[in-house]
């Protein structure tokens, strides 16, 4: 039962991360620039812990950590980053695609690091996983994909599967909503640097901060708060990852519900292996 409590935290979150493109979206519309998004969201993030925090919700000895602050600035900084390269060399289809080979890259940790040999189900899940996710990014791969943002999209699969992979390592003891509160809270230093590497202007507006203070809150601070709590209640990386892939299917059907974005035949076969992919990672 508590196995179970924690998978249905893990799907609230990615149900809550589908909405990203949304939001997102309206934020550009209402005149944010994507590093304006990117830095408001962070700095309403950061505010967020800090109210939490003067209000007794969250603990300081955790959003203080060592391990958080270090998980925020040399994972989650990278894997943000990177992201958003791949987003802009491929677009929104590939990169998410891209993305979601973080079950792959959890499985190599796991076996480099703790010499774990997955079973014929988890390697049957994660193909299906990759391959879903392939599918549903549909006719985005008519075009031609340029080597570096491959590289940037298989990057931030990678930094994406090893925030799970370190949170899932660490999470033991320390309390799940303060660990999400402090990685949110140190990103803001990440986002600042990336302002100076990354090209583009930092342009954010009054009307976008709405927009922003939903990505903060509702995205950055309780998304993690559920997906935390799932790792805390004993769902393993691998697991996570792969039930994390609702996002993809739910970030579809916002689109065609909301954009009339066309539902393909590939987006069904694609939403069919996910599907697949999810009774597979649960048998062990």
């Amino acid at each position: 039962m508590r196995r179970g409590g924690g998978l249905l935290a893990v799907y609230a979150a990615a149900a809550l991360w589908s909405t990203i493109g949304v939001a997102t979206r309206l934020g550009y519309t209402a005149g944010c620039s994507p590093l304006g998004i990117l830095v408001a969201r962070q700095a309403l993030a950061a505010l967020a812990t800090l109210l939490g925090l003067v209000a007794g919700l969250y603990r300081p000895s955790v959003v203080f950590d060592r391990r958080v602050i270090g998980i925020a600035l040399t994972l989650f900084t990278p894997f943000y980053v990177s992201y958003y390269y791949a987003v802009e060399a491929l677009g929104v289809g590939r990169a998410a695609a891209l993305l979601y080979t973080a079950p792959a890259w959890i499985l190599a940790y796991q076996l480099t690091l703790e010499h774990w040999k997955p079973g014929s189900s988890k390697l049957l899940a994660t193909t299906f996983t990759i391959a879903g996710a392939l599918l549903l990014a549909g006719e985005a791969w008519g075009g031609l994909v340029s080597p570096g943002g491959l590289v940037w999209g298989l990057a931030s699969g990678a930094f994406y599967a090893a925030t799970v992979y370190a949170a899932a390592r660490i999470i033991t003891g320390l309390e799940p909503s303060s660990v999400a509160a402090g990685t949110q809270a140190w990103l803001l230093p990440g986002a600042l640097a990336a302002t100076v590497v990354m090209p583009g202007s930092v342009k954010v507006t009054l009307q976008c901060l709405p927009a922003a203070a939903y990505l903060a809150i509702v995205v950055s601070h309780l998304s993690y708060i559920l997906f935390y709590r799932g790792l805390s209640k004993g769902v393993e990386p691998h697991r996570a990852s792969i039930a994390a892939t609702l996002e993809l299917v739910l970030s579809m059907a916002w689109g065609w519900l909301l954009f009339s974005e066309p539902f393909t035949v590939l987006y069904g076969a694609g939403v069919v292996l996910i599907a697949a992919a999810q009774l597979l990672a649960g048998r062990g």
